[in-house]
This record gives C-alpha cells, structure tokens and sequence, in this order.
C-alpha cells in the first residue's frame, strides 16, 4: 500500500494525539493517606470529636480539592485550600459534635478534588454516652400541693418554683395529669444552679374532692419524671384558692 504524505502526516498527527492524551491521563495528583478511617471509641455527650486526617500527594501534579462534605450537618469539615504540590501533604480535619446525640455514630466525609480518585472517603464512627452525674437535676420544695377551693371549670394557673441541681441546663418538655385536667401555661427551663417557676393550668371539671397526679418530663435521662401531687376540692359559685405561698410556693 502507497504511503501519500497526507496520509503520514495525519498519522503522525493521531500518533502524537494519542501520546498526548496518554500521558495527560498519567499526569495527576494522588491521594495517600495515613489513615481513612478513624474510630473515637467512647465520646462523653456535649464533647466535640476531632480527627485530622494527614495525606500525601503522591502524584505528578497539584492536587486541589474543590469540596469536601460530611454525611450530617452534626459533622464540620476544613481542609487545605491551596494546592498540594507533589510530594507535600495536605489534611481534613473532622469536628463531631455529640452534643443532644447520644448513641452509635457512623459518619463519612466525601472529598472532590482533582486527584486520581475525582471522589474520595473518609469515615468516622464512636459511641456517644452521657455521664449521669453531669445530667440537670429538677428539684422543687414539695411534692404535694393543697389548692383549697377552686371553682368548677375555672381555669387558674399555679406557679410551681423548681431548682436546677445538676451540671447541664435543664429543659421542662411535657406534663400528663390522672385527671386530665392540668396543663402546661408554657416550657420552663433552668441553667445549672439555677430556680426558676413553672406554670400550670389547672381547670377542674367535677364536684367534690380533687386528688390528682401530675407527672413533668424533663431532658435529664438519669432522673426520669417528677410527680407532684394536687389535693382540693372542687365547688360551685366563686372560688377561695389559697395562694401560692400557702402552698409552699
């Protein structure tokens, strides 16, 4: 077969092309880690878990890492922003926050760069326990209250002073009476050492002697509930409620 010169020449041309195009393909940054995973074993709760996680480039070009981005917004990542040059390293530090999270924890940090590996993994796991002497503690001065006479369906808010004895804040979330008859007037919530008041909504639907159990729900895991008992008794016409001070309150 006779070889034109346009025929070599555009052979030459494809024949460079390709080389070019092999050699393009070779000519990156490469990710080695010391580590890709990394286990924290027991985090106490409210701690913040770090890990910075050390590579080198181990390739022939500038690696630039474009975005790195966590599985949740409970994990914060930063990361080298200038190119690492072959041969030099470069880091990801990872910031946990166990705060509100107790449990198992699994998470994984993403990285698009330019590298070999356009995405790359990190992952992260522990146990975040919490420490039952660092727990808010709800302490109120009684737990049984006398309301003396209170009118039948009139509604009459209490305020119930309680004290937070424990190290962490103290979060009031909920309240159930036996007589279905008590409510919340609103959240309550109280800094370690702090006292603060509570309000209740008392409004009583039937005649005669009033003996009910309300029952709070707080954020403190190792205290569980608190229950105070109401005793009065409900009547007709205008009420004659003793004060709060004569409940102790």
């Amino acid at each position: 077969m006779k070889i034109t010169k346009y025929s070599f020449a555009s052979l030459a041309f494809s024949l460079c092309l390709f080389l070019f195009l092999s050699s393009s393909s070779f000519a990156q940054g490469v990710f080695q880690f010391e580590i890709e995973s990394f286990d924290f074993g027991t985090v106490e709760e409210g701690n913040k878990a770090e890990k910075t996680f050390v590579f080198k480039n181990t390739g022939n070009q500038p690696i630039i890492m474009s975005n790195v981005r966590a599985s949740c917004g409970c994990t914060t990542p930063s990361w080298t922003r200038e190119p690492v040059l072959p041969g030099q390293s470069g880091e990801i530090q990872v910031s946990y926050n166990s705060a509100g999270r107790p449990g198992a924890f699994n998470k994984t940090i993403t990285i698009t760069s330019n590298a070999s590996e356009a995405t790359k993994v990190l992952k992260i796991r522990g146990n975040v326990v919490s420490d039952p002497a660092n727990d808010p503690k709800m302490a109120i001065e009684r737990n049984a209250i006398a309301l003396g006479k209170i009118k039948k369906g009139e509604a009459v808010t209490y305020k119930i002073s309680f004290t937070n004895e424990g190290k962490k804040p103290l979060q009031i979330h909920n309240l159930t009476s036996s007589c279905n008859c008590v409510k919340l007037a609103g959240r309550a919530s109280a800094n370690a050492g702090e006292t603060k008041e509570l309000e209740i909504v008392i409004t009583p639907t039937q005649e005669g002697a009033f003996d009910s159990d309300i029952v709070i729900y707080t954020n403190s895991r190792s205290q569980g509930k608190t229950t105070i008992k109401l005793t009065g008794t409900v009547v007709e016409g205008s009420s004659s409620v003793l004060r709060n001070e004569n409940s102790g309150f």
